[in-house]
């Protein structure tokens, strides 16, 4: 009788070995990777859209179900899906500018991996994002490339990379981002689109347009009042600044941070030049730092002018006339001016001399004795 007893027991101890060895089995399986709602398995499997592509794919995901705009999880997978069955979307090519747009209109997998999952890793303090704010940053590129290369049609001899128009272009994204959506969903957005993971960024590229993208965050911080229309006349008179090395730009405190940089298409009067301006109406004389980015015989740039403890800018725009420049000084906008201070009024210059140094009279419809300008690079 003891017999059976035996083998009914070794038969449990078995059978107790087995469920075990399944359960560790289970517990050991690794876990499945997720970029967002979707299997990242999934996602890698989907290269990324162009955003004509994504848009469209909203548009028709959307119109089908309007209820999904209130379901941002739905909505991302119902995109994701729609981009999967549709891998040839193509980018719109009816002109040579649509031609020259296309490598900066197809996301970079990291823009297209932050679309779908709402954070990135490297902020993933941040709350996820909503598709609204994707999708109003996507209609901030074409507006700020236009204004890029209306500003500085001259870099068109190095492709608008890596100069004062690649510069311009994304500080004035950043600038229309923040405003458009916040300055947070600007800076991570600004990061993915400069992560590449496939064809990673020439670093100095990389380094060049954080930093810008960085300047034009923080002038829409600056002026939270002004209009984009005004802070983009602000920015064609912005102060540049030609650097061998980006990536090493930071990193040194007498650097001017506020400064758009570039490493590419140096013109002969780029540069930062330091002098003095008389100005006996106001008294004894001011000294200045003029910013002077140069295209063609077009001449822009500011003017900060400081005495007393008293700190003001004034934006120029003029031409260049063999060697002589001809400015006209913009009045400032409310929100740019010093309080006690009246600014002249109509003011010119014309300055004569070289890229090392330039000197000329100024004059103002109502400060009436003008003054004197000298400058050196």
């Amino acid at each position: 009788m003891k017999k059976p007893k035996f083998i009914l027991a070794a038969l449990l101890l078995g059978l107790l070995s087995v469920l075990n060895a399944c359960s560790k089995k289970e517990t050991t399986s690794p876990a499945i990777e997720y970029v967002g709602p979707i299997p990242k398995s999934e996602f890698d499997a989907v290269p990324s859209p162009t955003f004509e592509q994504l848009l469209k794919a909203y548009d028709s995901i959307i119109t089908a179900n309007p209820s999904l705009a209130y379901n941002d999880t739905a909505l991302r997978i119902g995109i994701f899906n729609w981009v999967k069955v549709h891998p040839n979307g193509q980018l719109k090519t009816t002109t040579a500018f649509d031609d020259a747009l296309k490598k900066g209109r197809r996301l970079s997998c990291a823009e297209w991996a932050f679309f779908i999952a709402g954070v990135m890793t490297e902020f993933s303090a941040y709350t996820p994002f909503g598709i609204s704010d994707f999708i109003v940053s996507y209609g901030t590129h074409e507006p700020a490339e236009t204004a890029a290369r209306t500003q500085y049609p001259c870099d068109n001899d190095i492709s608008f990379e890596d100069g004062k128009a690649d510069a311009f272009r994304h500080a004035y994204w950043n600038i229309l981002m923040t405003k458009r959506t916040s300055s947070i969903f600007a800076e991570v957005e600004g990061f993915a689109h400069e992560t590449n993971c496939l064809d990673p960024n020439d670093p100095k590229a990389k380094a060049m347009d954080l930093h810008n993208n960085k300047v034009g965050r923080n002038l829409a911080l600056q002026f939270p009042t002004s209009s984009e229309e005004e802070i983009l006349v602000k920015l064609k008179d912005y102060k540049y600044v030609f650097t061998d090395d980006p990536t090493t730009y930071e990193a040194s405190a007498t650097n001017d941070q506020d400064a758009l940089i570039y490493f590419a298409g140096k013109r002969q009067f780029d540069g930062t030049y330091k002098g003095a301006i008389t100005n006996p109406d106001s008294g004894g004389p001011w000294d200045i730092v003029m910013s002077i980015a140069q295209c063609g015989n077009v001449i822009s740039g500011q003017m900060a002018f400081t005495r007393d403890g008293i700190h003001a800018i004034r934006r120029f725009n003029g031409t260049l006339n063999g060697n002589s420049i001809l400015l006209n000084f913009d009045y400032p906008y409310s929100w740019e001016q010093v309080p006690g201070m009246n600014p002249c009024n109509g003011m010119k210059a014309t300055i004569t001399g070289d890229e090392h140094s330039l000197s000329g009279n100024w004059t103002s419809t109502d400060c009436l004795l003008g003054g004197f300008i000298s400058i050196t690079q």
